[in-house]
């Protein structure tokens, strides 16, 4: 059906003599359906920031970037981490190693996989070394 639309409409404009372009929604068959062609945009003084952070892990937060239709995924990336995607303005990377400094990029997602224009970075270190515990020891004491 969606195609005889666009081809009714083409021959309408050579029969008038006119040139009618059908829209892209037409060609989609689905007459004033949005088509998200804008990314998501992050507010002035948006950031992303460590809130916490272990011997193997770190929590990130950022701030909610907007789109005209809806962020879907929030993209996490970072040398030796890959990729992660988070639904909210927070996300905890696992798995690292202790002592090591990550660099890393949080971008944001619409539903038509457009991108913001450039990604909040944020530099986040895991703990060092090793957590010291006591043994614990029985003591039998007589006298």
């Amino acid at each position: 059906m969606p195609r005889l639309r666009v081809l009714g409409f083409i021959l309408l404009g050579v029969l008038w003599g006119s040139c009618v372009e059908p829209s892209l929604n037409e060609f989609i068959g689905e007459p004033g359906a949005h088509v998200d062609e804008l990314p998501p945009v992050w507010p002035a003084g948006a950031n992303a920031a460590v809130t916490e952070a272990g011997r193997t892990y770190v929590r990130l937060r950022w701030t909610v970037a907007t789109d005209d239709v809806g962020v879907v995924k929030y993209p996490v990336l970072g040398d030796s981490v890959g990729e992660h995607y988070s639904t909210s303005s927070s996300i905890l990377l696992s798995g690292l190693v202790p002592g090591r400094g990550y660099d890393l990029e949080v971008w944001a997602e619409d539903g038509a996989g457009n991108r913001t224009a450039y990604p909040l970075t944020v530099h986040a270190s895991t703990a060092a070394g090793c957590i010291a515990t006591q043994p614990v020891v029985p003591v039998r004491i007589t006298r």
